[in-house]
C-alpha cells in the first residue's frame, strides 16, 4: 500500500511533462510557421513593390521610347531660321546651357548640331518643368536624328524612313540635246545627268549625240505619302548612238561593289572619260601639221582644244598621280597626270588649279583638277587635252580605253538573273522569274506601276 502510494506521484510527474513538452512543441510549431508565413508575405510585397517600380520606369518619360505618349509633355515643333544657331534654338525654348551642353556631348559621335540648315523642321518635347525629354531634327528626307532622356543622360541617334520605291520606264528622242529630251518627256534635268554619266565612258553627250539619237531608261523614283522625293538608281537603260545600241544594266556584287555592266558583263566603266570637261566645241584636233594662230607656222599639233567658258571646271581623266602642275612655258599653268605605267594625261592653258592639286597628290577619276583659262600661247579660253600612250602622244578622240574589271567569273549567275529581270522590264516584257541575289529591291517594288 505504502508502496503504491509512493509511485503515483511519479506518475504524475511524468505525464505532466508529456503534456508540457507537446503544448511547447505546438507552440513553437505555430510560431515558426507564422514567422515564415511573414518571410513570404515580406517577400511577395517586395517583388509587388519591385514590379510597382518597373512599371513606373517604364512609364517614365525618361526612359520611354516617345515621351509624349507616356505624360502630359508640351510639345514644340518648328523650323531652324537662317543663321540660327542650335544652342540659340533650344534656349528660345526654355532649355537651360547644362542641358544643352549634355545634349551636344550626347550627340557629337552621331551628328555635329553646329551644321542645323535653315529650313529643316525640329521637335522638342518638354515636360511640366521644362526639362527636355527628347528632340528631332529632319537631317534630310530620309534620315531624323533623335535625342532621348535616359537614367543615365541623353541618348542620340538616327532613325532612317526609307521611302515608297516606285518603278518607271520612259523613253525619248533627241532632237537637240540629252536635257531638253529628258525635259520634253516630262523628267527633271537630274535624270538626265545620271544616264550621262552611265554613258560617259562612251559618249561625249557634248559632241557626240545626234539628232534622232534614242533612250529607254528604266529607274526608280522616291515617294513618300504621295509625294515625289527624287531619283533614285537607274536599273536598265539602252541608248542608240549613231545607230549603235549600247545597253546598261545596273549590278550589285556580294562585295558591295556596285557599277553598270553590258549584257555580257563588261564594265561600261572606263579606266579614262571620253572628255575631261564640258565644252562648246572642238576648235583643233589632234594632228601632226597645223597652222599655229599664235606663231604662225605650221606645227604639230598633238592633243585636242576643247573651246569653254573661262573657269570652266577641269576633271581628271582617270584615277592617278600628278606628277607635274604648275606653269611651264607656252603651255601656261599645265598639269601632267601618270595613271599606270602606261597611260599619262595633260591639261594645258588652266586659269588657275583646283584646291589642293599639285605634284605628288593622287587623284581619283572625276575630281576637279583646274579651271579653263587662257595661260601661255593661246588666243582664247580653252582646254589642250594631251593623251600619252608608253610615253608617246596618241590622239584622244580615238584611242581605245581599256574597261574596268568585269563581272566576277564566280558571281555570272546571280549577274544574268539580274539582267534578265531589268532588261525584261526595260523593253516591257514579263520577267521570266524572280532575282536570287536582289530579292530585297524586287520586294520594295511589288505593287509599283511599271509604265
Amino acid at each position: 500500500m505504502d508502496l503504491l502510494q509512493h509511485q503515483s506521484p511519479v506518475r504524475k510527474k511524468k505525464k505532466s511533462w508529456k503534456l508540457y513538452s507537446i503544448l511547447f512543441f505546438i507552440a513553437v510549431s505555430l510560431f515558426l510557421s507564422a514567422h515564415f508565413r511573414s518571410l513570404r508575405n515580406a517577400e511577395s510585397e517586395r517583388q509587388v513593390q519591385a514590379d510597382t517600380s518597373l512599371q513606373k520606369v517604364a512609364l517614365s518619360p525618361s526612359v520611354s521610347s516617345d515621351p509624349a505618349e507616356a505624360v502630359k509633355l508640351h510639345v514644340v515643333r518648328g523650323r531652324v531660321r537662317k543663321n540660327q544657331t542650335f544652342y540659340d534654338l533650344m534656349t528660345g525654348h526654355g532649355v537651360t546651357p547644362q542641358e544643352i551642353t549634355r545634349l551636344t556631348a550626347s550627340a557629337r559621335k552621331v551628328y555635329d548640331l553646329r551644321k542645323l540648315l535653315p529650313g529643316r523642321t525640329y521637335e522638342l518635347s518638354l515636360d511640366a518643368s521644362g526639362s527636355l525629354q527628347k528632340m528631332t531634327y529632319v537631317v534630310d528626307p530620309e534620315n531624323t536624328f533623335v535625342v532621348r532622356r535616359t537614367p543615365r543622360g541623353f541618348a542620340a541617334g538616327m532613325e532612317r524612313r526609307p521611302f515608297e520605291i516606285h518603278l518607271k520606264r520612259v523613253e525619248g528622242e533627241i532632237e537637240s540635246s540629252l536635257f531638253e529630251a529628258i525635259h520634253a518627256i516630262g523628267e527633271g534635268p537630274e535624270l538626265a545627268v545620271m544616264l550621262s554619266e552611265i554613258y560617259a565612258w562612251d559618249i561625249d553627250f557634248n559632241f557626240d549625240i545626234r539628232k534622232g539619237d534614242r533612250f529607254t531608261i528604266l529607274f526608280e523614283e522616291k515617294w513618300r505619302e504621295g509625294k515625289f522625293y527624287g531619283y533614285g538608281r537607274i536599273l536598265a537603260a539602252e541608248f542608240v548612238n549613231h545607230g549603235e545600241r549600247l545597253r546598261a544594266v545596273y549590278y550589285e556584287g556580294r562585295d558591295g561593289k556596285r557599277g553598270y555592266y553590258t549584257p555580257e558583263g563588261r564594265s561600261l566603266q572606263k579606266q579614262f572619260l571620253r572628255s575631261p570637261l564640258k565644252f562648246t566645241r572642238i576648235s583643233s584636233k589632234f594632228t601632226y601639221k597645223r597652222f599655229h594662230p599664235v606663231l604662225k607656222a605650221y606645227r604639230p599639233h598633238l592633243g585636242v582644244d576643247y573651246v569653254a567658258p573661262r573657269g570652266t571646271p577641269i576633271h581628271a581623266a582617270g584615277d592617278g598621280k600628278v606628277i607635274f602642275a604648275a606653269r611651264k612655258g607656252g603651255n601656261g599653268n599645265f598639269v601632267k597626270i601618270r595613271h599606270n605605267g602606261t597611260y599619262m594625261t595633260g591639261y594645258l592653258h588652266l586659269s588657275r588649279f583646283a584646291k589642293g592639286i599639285r605634284k605628288g597628290v593622287y587623284v581619283k577619276q572625276g575630281q576637279v583638277i583646274g579651271y579653263v583659262g587662257a595661260t601661255g600661247l593661246a588666243t582664247g579660253p580653252h582646254l589642250c587635252y594631251r593623251f600619252y600612250k608608253h610615253g608617246k602622244f596618241v590622239n584622244p578622240l580615238t584611242v581605245k580605253f581599256p574597261s574596268a574589271s568585269p563581272v566576277p567569273r564566280k558571281e555570272i549567275q546571280a549577274f544574268r538573273g539580274s539582267r534578265d529581270h531589268f532588261l525584261a522590264l526595260l523593253l516591257k516584257r514579263p520577267p521570266a522569274y524572280r532575282v536570287d541575289r536582289q530579292d530585297y529591291l524586287i520586294a520594295k517594288w511589288s505593287g509599283s506601276q511599271i509604265l
